[in-house]
């Protein structure tokens, strides 16, 4: 199972009601309290993806119950998501593999911190479009061992040339 684009359930149904046969498909539209419900039913959900309007509720949803489960979260285009509310998914879902928060313009080095310390077993990490500098990256670099991936493009070419990170 998945919560995808626009925070929607996809996959197999395995559980109640006795309406829904094991293995129908399913595709429900979610919000956030209605997350919770999902996540604490739907045992086999590992990933979470929503892009737009990323309400707090949602996240904190995603932190709460059993966020040990998640292992890749794709926010991109989370059109206000900071620091502080990505925070307990940062802190909580220990087991990411793969984080997406592209253009989530944002976030700061206070999130690449974070990530830095609580995930540890993160693959993938995309970048790309926030505003965490230099420094957060290196932070994530001496973090993240286990990362093969990390997207830093946009707005990073022409923002730390033009702050002197980068030279040509």
């Amino acid at each position: 199972y998945a919560l995808n684009t626009h925070g929607v359930v996809t996959g197999h149904y395995g559980g109640p009601p006795d309406d829904i046969e094991d293995g129908d498909p399913i595709s429900v539209p979610v919000q956030g309290s209605t997350v919770e419900l999902l996540l604490r039913h739907c045992p086999s959900i590992t990933r979470v993806a929503r892009n737009g309007q990323c309400e707090p509720d949602f996240l904190r949803a995603v932190a709460r119950v059993r966020p040990e489960r998640i292992t890749s979260a794709d926010l991109q285009w989370c059109e206000w998501l900071g620091d502080e509310e990505l925070r307990p998914v940062l802190r909580f879902c220990v087991n990411l593999k793969h984080l997406d928060v592209s253009d989530a313009e944002f976030l700061t080095d206070a999130s690449a911190h974070l990530i830095s310390i609580h995930l540890q077993k993160l693959e993938t990490l995309d970048l790309s479009g926030t505003d965490i500098t230099y420094v957060g990256v290196e932070m994530v670099g001496g973090g993240c061992h286990r990362l093969k991936s990390l997207d830093i493009s946009t707005s990073f070419d022409t923002a730390w040339n033009q702050k002197g990170y980068l030279s040509t």
